[in-house]
């Protein structure tokens, strides 16, 4: 949940630059790329593949998945995308 947070901070301070939550194209990218992580970390989860002690999860649970690993999946997608739009700018800039 920390660094979903530390990603929001840093969306809205670089939001002239880079316009990440305002744009359709990213929520959908989210969207889509939520669906196979849910499938995958369901069936994980629903098999005694990965297991969690209840002592490091809040205990809020959608079917077998902790909620936690939505954070998780959110700031991961997501740092991802913003550290490659910084490169991208920086990159197109010193390639003008």
């Amino acid at each position: 949940m920390l660094f979903s947070a530390i990603f929001l901070i840093m969306a809205i301070l670089y939001h002239s630059k880079y316009l990440v939550l305002n744009s359709s194209l990213y929520w959908m990218w989210i969207l889509f790329m939520n669906l196979p992580f849910f499938l995958v970390n369901y069936i994980l989860t629903s098999l005694p593949v990965v297991s969690y002690s209840p002592d490091a999860i809040w205990g809020i649970r959608i079917t077998t998945i902790p909620f936690e690993d939505f954070f998780y999946s959110f700031s991961m997608l997501s740092f991802y995308l913003f550290v490659y739009l910084l490169i991208k700018k920086k990159w197109l800039k010193e390639n003008e």
